[in-house]
């Protein structure tokens, strides 16, 4: 069976309060031509002639016209569940920090198991929860398992939003989450150009963890006299 997606259309609606004071103009115009009529009997209700033949509103139901200048119309519930309100201002939404897990959150030297991970880095709490009480959203992202992550932040109370998502970000399951830092051991800093200087960091590039362990491994210590 073949699948479709209704594709997004604007349209033109007005909630019915039982008169048709401040109605809009396309309403008036229909009312004017007898497609749309107001009765008082019982309760006031508007009958609108559609193409699925005459129908009738109530107080409190919405009055849709369509893109072709089609009215019909519609319950409220069933229209909050559907439409948006375009003139409504859209609620502020928080920043997104993109935050790998391991050698950032917790302590990494090297792929171990979903669940042999080190101890939290320090501060990483603290700081985790000042962003958080800065309006900062916490979502990390990681290749190591949602489970598995979950399970570590919670024990060690290691303040998190989500884990691989971003619910009020959807990005229609591409692979990269729309986040405005991301944080992560081997991440770099793109500055704008590619230069030669850029593509000599990138071959000698070592994660902070990966140089400590360089440095252990040079580090001689002085003979005791």
């Amino acid at each position: 069976m073949a699948r479709y997606r209704k594709k997004p259309v604007e349209i033109e609606a007005w909630q019915f309060t039982g008169a048709l004071d401040g109605a809009p103009e396309w309403l008036l115009t229909a009312v004017e031509g007898k497609n749309v009529v107001l009765t008082l009997e019982g309760g006031s209700t508007l009958w609108i002639n559609t193409l699925e033949g005459a129908m009738n509103a109530i107080v409190g139901d919405f009055i849709i016209q369509g893109v072709k200048g089609e009215i019909y119309p519609c319950k409220a519930d069933i229209f909050q569940a559907t439409y948006d309100d375009l003139e409504k201002p859209a609620e502020p939404q928080p920043k997104v920090l993109a935050c790998d897990f391991d050698a950032v959150i917790a302590e990494y030297h090297g792929w171990k198991g979903d669940f042999d991970i080190g101890d939290p880095l320090p501060n990483v709490t603290v700081a985790l929860r000042e962003l958080q009480k800065q309006g900062w959203w916490i979502c990390v992202w990681t290749t190591r398992s949602a489970e598995a992550v979950a399970e570590y932040c919670d024990r060690h109370k290691i303040p998190i939003n989500s884990i691989n998502e971003i619910p009020f970000r959807p990005y229609a399951g591409r692979p990269k989450i729309a986040a405005n830092v991301y944080l992560d051991d081997r991440g770099m800093l793109f500055e704008g150009e590619w230069t030669e200087q850029l593509v000599c960091r990138i071959l000698n590039f070592k994660t902070h963890w990966e140089r400590d362990a360089e440095t252990t491994e040079d580090f001689t210590p002085m003979p005791e006299e």
